[in-house]
């Protein structure tokens, strides 16, 4: 099979083969690999995570299968793929993916993937692309129809990307935060084709059966409808968002002409949450910030048991900017106190940006430190007034 083909991407360490997990050595290897990852470096609190032994290891290991990629290190990434047609499965999927809603279909053409985890050294390189073909051949072989998986919002693009669609609600997972659902029609050439997936190449060499993918889109018609800043013309892109925002400036974009509000607006991923979805973790690491289009959310700081109103925010403003700037744990809880939509743009953004507009990204540095200073008045303030009334 070819790899899928990614020319800005650095060169593969010398052990590159994708081999598969089939000791207990390697399985050991492969749960202190993803400790390291998910437990020390993005600080999440996985409650099937053994600390003493530095395992991670959860329901899903034992009914799947595990292929990775080492070098004289040791294990530097994984993906776990697992098939639908496993004995007794958890319920936990079925709740998690909506499974109900594919009763239709036998359980052997419904498969999941998870532990797509790649070592910050190598996260530059195609490890990614090997890791993935291994995987979409894994499925097609199987037989597999459908793919199921969740990721971190900022990462809904990426997968979009590979052909993947949303097709529900956000979910909350308490071990990693915020995820969004996402499935792939696994032999939908015509949607391979249209998203530009690297998987499309390897799908028309195959013999594809249209069916499932005529289903999915009559089934989901609505929720697959959701309109992605990518897909709208650059025209109408600030006109759209016009319309979301009923004209409330947003601070964000104060002093930013239309173009560069599009290029901003480009950047992002459109989500949809609803009332009571913790929207942003306490402790958990992130990168990204989110504009509030619509609906409101309250800001609450957990400390000894209890919780601690801070603020509400409503349309128009941002969250999350302290992480988005300096990747710092994250210091509130954030819930949506209605349904709410969301703009979210991650770190890479303002990277990239730097290097290709550094006025732009000065302008955004300018509006977010003016943010940044009127959130710490209005809190210094508020400490303030407290020590007075507990006088």
């Amino acid at each position: 099979m070819d790899p899928i083909n990614n020319s800005d991407n650095q060169s593969i360490p010398e052990y590159s083969a994708v081999l598969t997990a089939e000791t207990e050595d390697e399985f050991i290897e492969i749960y202190n690999f993803w400790y390291d990852v998910y437990i020390k470096e993005m600080c999440k609190h996985f409650a099937s995570a053994d600390h003493e032994h530095k395992i991670l290891k959860d329901y899903m290991d034992g009914i799947s299968i595990v292929h990775y990629i080492r070098d004289e290190t040791g294990v530097i990434a994984t993906i776990r793929s697992t098939p639908g047609d496993i004995p007794n499965p958890p319920a936990k999927l079925t709740d998690l993916y909506g499974l109900d809603m594919f009763s239709d279909f036998p359980r052997n053409v419904l498969s999941f993937s998870s532990r797509l985890v790649i070592d910050k050294r190598w996260r530059n390189t195609n490890l990614l692309d090997l890791l993935l073909s291994e995987s979409y051949q894994f499925y097609r072989e199987k037989g597999c129809q459908f793919n199921f998986a969740y990721c971190a919002p900022s990462l809904v693009q990426l997968y979009e990307r590979l052909g993947m669609r949303r097709y529900k609600e956000c979910i909350f997972d308490p071990d990693t935060g915020l995820r969004i659902p996402l499935i792939m029609v696994i032999e939908d050439i015509e949607h391979l084709a249209a998203v530009n997936s690297p998987f499309y190449k390897m799908a028309r060499k195959l013999d594809n059966n249209p069916e499932p993918a005529v289903w999915f889109k009559k089934t989901f018609s609505e929720q697959i409808s959701q309109v992605s800043p990518q897909a709208v013309p650059n025209i109408n892109l600030w006109r759209f968002f016009q319309t979301k925002l009923h004209e409330v400036e947003s601070p964000l974009f104060k002093g930013l002409n239309d173009n560069e509000i599009d290029t901003v607006i480009k950047t992002g991923t459109i989500i949809t949450c609803r009332t009571g979805d913790h929207v942003i973790s306490h402790g958990e690491i992130g990168n990204e910030m989110f504009l509030l289009l619509s609906g409101a959310v309250e800001v609450h700081y957990p400390e000894g048991g209890r919780e601690y109103h801070l603020t509400n925010i409503g349309k128009g403003e941002i969250f999350g900017e302290m992480a988005f700037i300096s990747e710092t744990p994250r210091f509130a809880n954030v819930i949506a106190m209605t349904d709410v939509e969301l703009l979210i743009i991650n770190q890479r953004f303002l990277k990239k940006i730097t290097d290709i507009s550094p006025g732009l990204a000065n302008k955004l540095l300018f509006n977010l430190s003016l943010i940044l200073c009127e959130r710490l008045q209005a809190t210094t303030l508020g400490l303030v007034k407290s020590i007075d009334i507990n006088r």
